[in-house]
This record gives C-alpha cells, structure tokens and sequence, in this order.
C-alpha cells in the first residue's frame, strides 16, 4: 500500500538521524521532497499513522499552491485548449468562457490559487494585456487566442452584472451562429471590476455565483478535462482557421431541424432584446417624472 511505503520512508529516515518516529518531524517533508501531489499523500499517511489527521486547512493550502498548468505530451497545449473550449451556446458557452480565461491564467504560471483569487487589480488593458504582471500572448486565430479569452470573459461577466443573465443568454445563442473575430484589442468596459469573484462558480442553468470563486480542487478540474478535451477534439487548430474563413456560409449547410432550432433560438433572443427595451422605458419613464414624485417610488 502506498500509506505503508510513506511510512517506511518516514521511519527510515527517523532511524537515520536519530529522531523517534512515534512524533511528528515536520522538517521531514523539507528534507525529503517530492511532487506536490505525492506530498499530500505524504502527509496524509504519516500523520494517520501517528494519530494525528492531517488539517483540513493545511490540506487546502497545499493543493492550491500547485501549479494549474500541466505540461505533458498527453496535456493540450494553451492554443489547443482555447480551440477546443466551447464560447457560444447556453450554458456552454458560458462556462467556456470562464474556463477559457481559467486556462489562460494557468498557462502564465499561476498557482490554482492565485487563478480562483485574481483580482481586478492584478489585470493589466491597454496596449499591453497582462495577469499578475504576466503579459497574455496573441495568436492568429481567434479562437486559439489568449487575448481573446481573456477580454471575452471579462465582457461577458460585465455584461452579467450590468443586464443580467437573460441577455448574456441571448449574445450566447447569436454568437454560435456568428463567424468568430478577434476581439483581444477591444475595451471591455468597467462592470466587470465590480464582481467579486473573476473565477466564479456557473451552475447547469447559468446563474453565476459571483461570492463564490471555484475551489482549488475544481479549477485542476478544469485545467485536467479541458487540456484533456483538446488532444480528442475532432479539429485540429489549423483546421479551426479554415472553418473560421468559411463561416460566413454556414448557414447554407444546415439541415431542416437545424434550422428549426435556429428559428426557434432566435424567438428567445427577441424576447430577451424586448424585455431589455421594456426596461429602458421603463427607467426613462421613471426618470422623466419630477423628483418628488420620484422620490415615492
């Protein structure tokens, strides 16, 4: 067993240099290093043995401190991963865009902590895009590029606070039939600085938990199934850009139920632009009323 085999190492190590392997020697995990990964295991089992389990806390801290990027010839790299990572679509799109903007920060080096915990402050616009000093790459197709992933979240989690999810849910539907650009140079306004959590939870239906960033746990998740997702996608990145040049004739290609379904996304997008509108007469309405008045509301 793998407890047993941390055990024996822990009591040979003891015996080495003279200590009592009945008390816990912390210096023991400094002297003897390993993988991250390999020392919560570590711990787990020398502390279990000696009666004592390992804290909860110390736990926690340990697994976000390791990196969120992985690097292997069995992982996706960063542009293979965006290729791979779904922007349009309910929920999908919603989602991808979060985890498109998790991948980023990752790849720049970030531990899983410092991805869930990045703040507005530590993000960098203008001629130069940067996280936590990092400078964000560019790459040729849109959906590939980091500079996009990261402006697209930021866009859409302040259109999020800004209109609601009714709207965000409209543009994620017009954007799956909609070629994709490159909006990395665009400004995405200022609502996004007002969330909570840049790294927010998303549940199945859409709400955004903006109190609630994602776990350390839940942001390896992500990195592993998305990295994991691009070496299985059916298109590869070059093959991205040649559908990206012929998108604009989609729609020549859809089959008869495809285009129900379009017809019927797009009956959804009206309504949601109708309440938007009723919202804005609504509001001059109010606001076209004397202050007294106003002041009863």
């Amino acid at each position: 067993m793998a407890s047993e085999h941390h055990w024996q190492i822990y009591r040979d190590w003891c015996l080495a240099t003279g200590r009592d392997a009945d008390t816990l020697h912390e210096e023991f995990f400094d002297q003897v290093p390993v993988a991250a990964s390999t020392q919560a295991g570590r711990s787990r089992a020398i502390r279990t043995r000696l009666g004592r389990p390992p804290r909860q806390a110390e736990r926690s801290a340990m697994i976000g401190a390791q990196p969120a990027w992985r690097v292997a010839d069995h992982w996706g790299s960063l542009p293979q991963s965006l290729a791979a990572t779904p922007r349009s679509g309910w929920v999908s799109g919603l989602r991808g865009r979060r985890d498109a903007f998790l991948l980023t920060a990752a790849a720049l080096g970030m531990t899983r902590n410092e991805v869930r915990l990045l703040t507005g402050e530590e993000i960098s616009l203008g001629s130069r895009l940067a996280l936590r000093g990092s400078e964000v790459p560019m790459a040729q197709a849109p959906l590939s590029c980091p500079g996009c992933a990261v402006i697209g979240w930021l866009s859409t989690l302040g259109t999020y606070r800004k209109w609601g999810m009714g709207i965000v849910r409209a543009e994620m539907i017009r954007a799956k039939h909609s070629p994709a650009r490159h909006i990395c140079l665009t400004d995405p306004g200022r609502e996004w600085r007002l969330a909570p959590a840049l790294v927010p939870s998303v549940d199945k239906h859409g709400w955004v938990e903006e109190h609630h960033p994602l776990s350390a746990r839940t942001v390896s998740a992500v990195t592993a199934r998305r990295q994991a997702e691009a070496l299985t996608a059916p298109q590869s990145d070059q093959i991205q850009r040649r559908v990206y040049r012929s998108e604009l004739n989609v729609h020549r290609r859809r089959s008869l139920r495809e285009l129900a379904q379009m017809l019927d996304e797009a009956e959804d997008l009206t309504e949601a632009h109708e309440t938007m509108i009723r919202r804005v007469e609504q509001e001059a309405a109010r606001l076209s009323r004397p202050a007294s008045e106003r002041q009863t509301d």
